[in-house]
């Protein structure tokens, strides 16, 4: 039946016959075989796989379903198999080496190799970063890499979906979909056998196995679930027979046959399990032909049964490797390998063996960290954490400590939190002081980043107060290092403590504290304006920190420094800083650190008028796992403030989600963003005294604690919402001139920082009907429905003839959505002149025309002036026109 079910999947395997020969002739490819369980896809690949036994070198490995997967399992499985020397290199080695000498073995090799990865969607967090890695280097590699999994067990924020995301504009990275039976396929496969074919496709919707499972159980009809007819076939088995795929399931889906053989009493039960079809052999091992048979006998077992399978796995295997004795005690030597690590944490766990949890589950989270694993450190950790009060004092914190770490990567801060503080209060003797107060310090800046500022300033007081004998202590670094984070929007007094935590830092050889010192120093002379001086200091900080191989460092500043040049609305200044810090984080597969640059890339686009771009970025941030409150803030901002200047309806339920989020914030900077644009929505609605209202007490707060931008931002807007802001006279930037009443001046220093819908709002408040036409173009090259309708209505009113009806008819009737300014740009660019000339003779900024050519090649969907012309030309948007 398997054979028969391969005859409609000929077209699949000619795929894969291109593919193979491509790798043949290096040109390496990663193909995804993607199905529902049971679909056929592994039967796929091993008729491939015999095709092709002959002409390359075959290498296959499998992800297990564990709750902790074993790091980079598939990897071990054939590792031994990639020439001498290279399991040693896998035990000793860490992803940043270990990767690249994967690379290597693999361009060395004489013949071409397929390599076979099943049941992806297992799969641990170390080996989706190695497909990463490998995903965007395979191009020049005699390798065809094929990866199995389950695309019915992988909807919604599934970390696969992530890594399809993320190679799907790899050039050698493709996807194949095996498809389920045709009615006539299933017709044929039950043939004479009482069962209705047409009701049996219907009730398995083609799916492989449900039909092949259910044809085997030989039942006069369909059962309602596969459990039932897996266990109806295993009811017809010997006790023995049963006995051993009951091990077999809790074994997991490859198990060592020796192993079994060795746990089964009866000698030919388990010949009998592979005789009826339930068990496959290969090689040395032994599994069930579907994972789901082994789900539904491993659910049968009564879970007091199954707890004590598990504990004599774990024996057996700790026997095995020599970790105790012939009389069970345990011994010293050996460790587990790390390799066993994952596996042994994994029995002990469901066996509920609490010592041998504390001996195993510790390391393979520690492992699983230094493999960038995270989730699976977490799940480790939270293993040993029930049975931690059996430890010292001081290995009790290390474990809470670690856990800690492993869910702050991993987003789950409430469970980080609760880690981090029971790891500090553990630690009372007076030789721990420093280290309880640098955990205090870290507890600090988490509560930080969740928003919880008294609970953060009560914990740092704490931290302070472990430390008030020890001036030149190490941990005190931190101290000023979180002290100037505070202050770093208020000149000189976040300078000099950033300087002092420098150097303490230098001091005592922590190039860690140094690093991060110095981020704070430019984002200080960022956030006063300082530009150029605070890229001179974070390029000095991002190299040092990437020739101690930090690369965790300089994406931490890159976001810091990024996010204090934002709150000046320097978008455009930061563009070249967040490209980089994205490439770093997918290179380097720092998951955890794109959420962050995101949001920041989300308002980037924001300022500069880029809308949909800023959404799109927004978007992405949201689709994320565990989202930070305060990133989630930021994205949330930009969703609302894209609406609210260019839908007619406005943001609605977004802008309540800011209103909530409102309610909830205390740190000034993230206050005064959100008043604002609350603010904002008040006005466009025509309601100046809702907006007042959000602006009273946050603005007298400002005065007295926030930057120079802060004050300036909101007494622009107190000012627009008609009441008297007495901005004190030393408060400059864009915001205090247009509260001061000078429109021209504020609106040409919105054109030096890039943000052309500032500037064209600042026009707009001029008297002078030439700026008022150009503030109309712009917002109609922008999209800024609201704002263009308002000021043609104002235009009207003041006698001005001539005034366009608005781009909203033309644009959405437009077949690429292009206003009319941007069909003419379009039409200009067509004919071959640049920026500046197009500035010319539009009477317009070249950064204007810089806008509006982003704005046509988004639109678009190009990247390039070129790709622009071509699908101007493709699409019948522009004739051959002369300039």
């Amino acid at each position: 039946m398997q054979d028969y079910n391969l005859l409609e999947r000929e077209a699949l395997l000619e795929q894969l016959k291109a593919h193979g020969e491509a790798a043949a002739r290096s040109s390496g490819r990663l193909v995804f075989v993607g199905g529902e369980a049971g679909v056929g896809k592994s039967a796929l690949v091993e008729r491939f796989h015999k095709r092709h036994s002959g002409a390359a070198v075959i290498l296959r490995g499998a992800c297990d379903a564990m709750s902790a997967p074993t790091p980079l399992a598939p990897l071990i499985d054939f590792a031994p198999e990639l020439g001498e020397g290279f399991v040693e290199t896998m035990q000793a080695g860490e992803p940043r080496t270990l990767f690249p000498a994967l690379l290597e073995r693999f361009r060395a090799s004489p013949r071409p190799q397929i390599v076979v990865i099943e049941d992806l969607q297992w799969a641990d967090e170390a080996t989706l970063d190695l497909l990463r890695f490998l995903g965007r280097r395979i191009g020049d590699l005699p390798v065809l890499l094929l990866c199995t999994f389950r695309d019915d067990e992988t909807h919604g924020q599934h970390p696969l979906r992530r890594l399809l995301g993320d190679l799907a504009a790899a050039p050698s990275v493709y996807r194949l979909e095996v498809p389920t039976l045709s009615a006539a396929a299933v017709a044929t496969l039950a043939g004479n056998g009482g069962v209705d074919p047409a009701t049996l496709h219907e009730m398995t919707g083609g799916n492989a196995f449900f039909v092949t499972e259910v044809l085997a159980a030989g039942g006069p009809g369909v059962p309602a679930k596969v459990g039932d007819a897996v266990m109806a076939r295993v009811s017809r088995l010997s006790p023995g027979a049963i006995q051993a795929l009951e091990v077999a399931s809790v074994a997991g889906q490859n198990t060592v046959a020796d192993l079994l053989t060795v746990l089964v009493p009866a000698p030919t039960a388990i010949d009998e399990c592979v005789a009826a079809g339930l068990l496959v052999g290969r090689h040395a091992t032994l599994s069930f032909r579907h994972e789901l048979a082994r789900q539904a006998v491993l659910e049968s077992i009564p879970e007091t049964r199954r707890a004590r399978t598990h504990g004599a796995i774990l024996h057996e295997l700790e026997t095995r490797l020599g970790i105790v004795s012939a009389h069970g005690g345990a011994s010293e030597l050996p460790a587990p390998p790390d390799s066993a690590l994952a596996v042994l944490a994994h029995h002990a766990f469901m066996a509920g063996d609490s010592s041998a949890i504390l001996r195993y589950a510790p390391a393979a989270g520690r492992l699983a960290m230094r493999l960038n694993a995270y989730r699976e450190a977490r799940i480790q950790f939270s293993r040993a954490l029930p049975y931690a009060n059996r430890l010292g004092a001081h290995e009790h914190s290390e474990l809470m400590d670690l856990h800690s770490i492993a869910c702050n990567v991993t987003g789950y801060m409430e469970e980080c939190v609760a880690s981090r503080r029971a790891a500090a209060d553990l630690l009372n003797d007076e030789e721990d002081a420093e280290r309880k107060s640098h955990i205090l310090c870290r507890l600090t800046w988490t509560l930080c980043t969740m928003l919880r500022d008294d609970e953060a300033t009560t914990t740092f007081q704490e931290a302070l107060a472990l430390l008030r004998d020890r001036e030149d202590s190490p941990a005190r670094a931190f101290a000023y290092y979180f002290q100037a984070w505070k202050k770093y929007q208020h000149g000189d007094a976040g300078l000099r403590l950033a300087r002092r935590a420098e150097e303490l830092a230098r001091a005592h050889d922590n190039g860690y504290m140094q690093v991060r010192a110095s981020t704070v120093v430019s984002m200080a002379l960022a956030a006063n304006a300082r530009v150029v001086a605070a890229e001179k200091e974070l390029s000095r900080a991002v190299e040092t920190a990437t020739d101690m191989g930090q690369h965790d460092l300089t994406l931490l500043g890159i976001h810091q420094v990024t996010s204090g040049l934002l709150e000046t609305f320097r978008g455009a200044r930061v563009d070249r800083l967040l490209r980089r810090g994205l490439d770093l984080s997918r290179e380097m597969d720092f998951d955890w650190a794109l959420a962050f640059l995101l949001s920041n890339q989300a308002l980037s686009y924001l300022f500069q008028g880029r809308w949909r771009e800023a959404e799109e970025a927004a978007q992405l941030v949201l689709q994320r796992d565990n989202v930070s409150p305060t990133v989630r803030i930021w994205v949330t901002l930009v969703r609302a403030t894209v609406l609210l200047r260019t839908s007619e309806e406005g943001p609605g339920e977004v802008l309540r989600e800011l209103e909530e989020c409102a309610k909830t914030s205390p740190r000034l900077s993230v206050i005064v963003a959100m008043r604002a644009v609350l603010a904002e929505a008040a006005l466009v609605r025509g309601d100046p005294d809702a907006a007042r209202a959000e602006l009273e007490g946050v603005y007298a707060r400002a005065l007295t604690e926030g930057s120079h931008w802060h004050v300036g931002r909101l007494a622009y807007w107190v000012w627009r919402a008609g009441g008297d802001p007495s901005l004190p006279d030393e408060v400059r930037g864009p915001f205090a001139l247009q509260a001061r009443g000078q429109p021209r001046r504020a609106a040409r220093h919105w054109a030096r920082l890039g943000c052309p819908y500032e500037r064209a709002t600042a026009l707009s408040e001029s008297n002078d009907v030439a700026d008022l036409r150009e503030a109309l173009r712009s917002f109609e090259d922008l999209g800024a429905r609201p704002a263009a309708t308002s000021l043609a209505q104002r235009l009207k009113h003041l006698g001005v003839r001539g005034i366009p009806r608005g781009p909203q008819a033309m644009t959405r009737q437009h077949p690429a959505g292009l206003t009319p300014r941007e069909q003419q740009v379009l039409e200009l660019m067509v004919v071959g002149l640049r920026n500046a000339e197009i500035a010319r003779r539009n009477r317009v900024s070249s950064r204007t025309v810089d806008h509006q050519v982003s704005a046509v090649l988004g639109k678009l969907g190009v990247r390039s002036r070129a790709e622009a012309v071509a699908e101007a030309y493709r699409l019948g948007l522009v004739e051959r026109v002369t300039a």
